[in-house]
């Protein structure tokens, strides 16, 4: 009989729902996925495993199964499980101001100790984003250690068998111990044969030096993600590991990270990084192309090992860079951060909170489903950046409307806002002079909340009948084009029309802005131009924002033909919106008698009001025009992958109001357009 060494196992779980999923999808992760394992453990005693919850998860357990949390808390008592704290929300560290992640790591720790009894002493990164200086931040908020992808160890240029061991690194003279998670060990178990498992265990005992394995497993795929609880539990899976793990115990040891950090480990400084599949998306889409088939290309090598830890990819902030719809909630979380301390106590926290919530990271980034993609994501994140607008603004004495210009943190560029008690609309001269967020106060609900279609490095693996249109232009509200006449509304929809003008994406200057007890008025115009036939034809484009309590909008265009030939195209203003779902008699569009679902193409010849509703919200936008106009309606969908099957989501729709527009050599012609919010 053959004498084994010890080889301890170390297995870390973790789970979390993003702020902003469905309640149905919270009670399903729970019911398959939370509550089988516990009960697994239950029955296995002996398996020793320390879990992560995000404080979202815990709060919602709370509320909904917490008998559940007296479950975990027995297995915790009985020294089974250890508990790992991390951000309260589940952010990522590199997205915050540094006294909001020292908040959030505390704020997670004290609501494990306060339940559990017992205070945690390592954190939980996701996605294993890290940056050098998160050691500090960690030791700060008083943790001893955490865990990362094998990857960032592999790029500091450690080989793949020197990192069986835990490592210590700095910051400022502030120390942490890192676990390494060894992706090949977490992708295979508890998936792989047994013999295959064991067989792996049984090599590296012969090792010289002790062994420790490094398990990370989301938590979702113990029994949430597609087909894993059938696996996993009606066909046994899980419990032949469990099994398999007591019956090797005398030599396959499970441990918890409590009890293997201390030692005198080797120092290491790990690079920038996040988890090896996610980092390549943070880049701009034809270098992700590229990355990707140079990435298969050496991995195709019979030497590839001696690359492939080195070939790394963009910083996760590069995200950012990739959508700025994306970008623009970050810089709105950090704007509001900076007001946050200047609020009473009681309102102070309550902001915080909201705030905090809305740093949660999956709205932020995106790789190949879900995440920025989702607008139900991003509306919860708007709705708890809205929530914290509300504690921080206050009108001034006999005013019903506000009207400032400010500038977000990290862009040059101002942005106007105009506010009553019921709206607020946020311009941005920069951009077309356009509306990017358009706000329904009552029920904070951002209906500017859009998404552009954009290639993506994925979107190769698609049939091409499951392609979308990509967009040249970020999809705001009155936005102006101008297009030849006789486009079609397909044309429009497909991106395949003719612009002629050089305004829908290009600045605009402010050339007056008034506030008045009754109205803000922000006045901007664009000198700019048609282009055909390699000619460029002088137009300016003066475009009135008028706001008006409750909640009206009047919005007058001015154009002026300052050439010298008469112009003759459609003036085609577009108003991008969403309402978040594609369908359901919740929501509706009424144009005259008729009645269509927002995702709905359509074509009305001779418009001049229509609404939007949408009772999940108890919101009514109304329109109306100066005078008739063609008005094209089409919803915008994205395509993804999601288990590797192409998925559409839906975006938001676009209202296109067209008129026929004829300038003679120095005339002018006007249009109106007005908005008005109402709550039902």
């Amino acid at each position: 009989m053959v004498c084994l060494k010890p080889v301890r196992l170390l297995w870390v779980i973790h789970f979390h729902q993003p702020l902003g999923n469905f309640p149905e999808i919270y009670e399903r992760f729970v019911c398959r996925s939370c509550q089988p394992l516990l009960a697994a453990l239950e029955r296995h005693p002996k398996i020793r495993v320390a879990l992560h919850f995000s404080g979202n998860l815990f709060e919602f357990i709370e509320s909904h199964h917490p008998a559940l949390l007296d479950q975990v808390a027995e297995r915790v008592r009985l020294g089974q499980v250890e508990l790992l704290g991390g951000g309260f929300y589940e952010p990522l560290l590199n997205l915050l101001p540094r006294n909001d992640a020292l908040g959030q790591l505390v704020e997670l720790a004290c609501w494990i100790s306060g339940r559990f009894g017992k205070e945690p002493k390592g954190a939980w990164l996701p996605e294993s984003v890290w940056e050098p200086h998160f050691a500090q931040l960690l030791a700060e908020a008083g943790y001893q250690y955490t865990f990362l992808e094998d990857s960032l160890f592999e790029a500091a240029g450690w080989k793949k068998g020197e990192l069986f061991h835990p490592f210590r690194t700095e910051y400022a003279g502030h120390p942490v111990v890192v676990f390494p998670i060894h992706r090949s060990w977490s992708r295979s178990i508890p998936f792989a044969p047994l013999v295959e498992t064991k067989s792996a265990f049984v090599q590296i005992s012969h090792r010289q030096q002790p062994q420790l394995v490094i398990l990370g497993h989301n938590g979702a795929l113990l029994g949430f993600w597609p087909q894993t609880y059938e696996r996993l539990y009606e066909e046994g899976g899980l419990e032949a590991w469990l099994g398999f793990l007591e019956q090797e115990k005398d030599w396959l040891p499970t441990v918890l990270p409590e009890e293997v950090f201390e030692g005198s480990w080797q120092l290491t400084f790990l690079p920038c990084g996040a988890a090896s599949q996610l980092a390549p998306s943070a880049m701009p889409t034809s270098s992700e192309v590229e990355y990707r088939e140079a990435y298969g290309e050496l991995a195709n090598r019979y030497d590839a090992d001696r690359f492939l830890p080195f070939f790394r990819a963009a910083n996760w902030l590069g995200f950012l860079a990739k959508y700025p719809e994306a970008y623009r909630m970050y810089r709105k979380m950090l704007q509001l951060r900076k007001q946050l301390d200047e609020l009473p106590a009681i309102a102070r926290n309550r902001a915080r909170k909201a705030l905090w919530a809305a740093q949660e990271h999956s709205a932020y980034w995106h790789c190949r489903s879900g995440g920025v993609y989702a607008n139900y994501l991003r509306d919860a994140v708007y709705q708890r950046l809205l929530s914290v607008e509300e504690e921080i603004f206050s009108f001034p004495p006999g005013q019903k409307v506000f009207l400032a210009a400010t500038t977000l943190p990290g862009s040059p560029a101002k942005e106007w806002m105009l506010r009553t008690e019921i709206c607020s609309v946020w311009v941005l001269p920069s951009y077309g002079g356009s509306v990017c967020e358009f706000s329904f106060l009552p029920t904070r609900y951002n209906v500017a909340n859009t998404f552009c279609r954009r290639q993506e490095a994925y979107h190769k693996e698609l049939p091409e009948s499951r392609k979308t249109p990509q967009d040249w232009y970020l999809r705001y509200v009155f936005q102006d084009h101008f297009i030849p006449p006789g486009t079609s509304l397909e044309d429009f929809r497909a991106g395949s029309f003719v612009e002629f003008g050089d305004f829908v994406n290009q600045p605009y200057a402010v050339k007056t802005w008034a506030l008045e007890p009754q109205r803000a008025t922000l006045v901007l115009e664009r000198h700019g131009g048609l282009y055909w036939r390699e000619q460029r034809h002088p137009l300016s484009c003066q475009k009135s924002y008028s706001l008006h309590p409750p909640a009206s909008l009047h919005v007058e265009y001015q154009l002026t033909n300052q050439g010298k030939v008469p112009i003759e195209v459609w003036f085609a203003c577009e108003l991008n919106y969403t309402c978040l779902a594609a369908d359901g008699s919740e929501r509706q569009l009424v144009v005259g008698d008729d009645r269509f679902s927002c995702a709905t193409d359509f074509e009305c010849a001779e418009a001049r009001t229509w609404a939007i509703q949408d009772q999940t919200r108890k919101f009514l936008w109304e329109w109306e025009l100066g005078h008739p106009a063609v008005l094209w309606h089409f919803g915008v969908w994205t395509t993804t992958l999601t288990e590797g099957e192409p998925e559409r989501n839906y975006q938001g729709s676009s209202f296109v109001v067209v008129w026929p527009l004829r300038l003679d050599c120095g005339s002018t012609e006007r249009f109106l357009l007005v908005s008005r919010m109402k709550k039902i």
